[in-house]
């Protein structure tokens, strides 16, 4: 099990959500997680969301701004394209 798999199979997606946005390859890619919390009545919430930028199985970046995220990805996969 790779370690973006093993950090993966942590949520639960009941409470704890987690979004791939992005995917180069099985260990390179922009995940968004958020917890949601309430009773669903009126309605649930949510937490801000983070984006995880993974590159070759190495967590690179957590942050709260996707413009961030994105660009952190393009940059890391541009400089390691060969590597992947």
């Amino acid at each position: 099990m790779t370690n973006l798999e093993q950090w993966a199979s942590t949520f639960d997606n009941k409470t704890q959500h987690l979004y791939q946005l992005e995917k180069h390859n099985k260990t390179t890619g922009i995940y968004m997680t958020k917890d949601r919390y309430g009773n669903g009545v009126p309605c649930y919430y949510w937490t801000t969301p983070l984006y995880h930028v993974w590159i070759n199985d190495k967590w690179e970046l957590t942050t709260q701004n996707i413009h961030d995220a994105y660009a952190c990805y393009e940059r890391r996969t541009n400089d390691t394209r060969t590597d992947m």
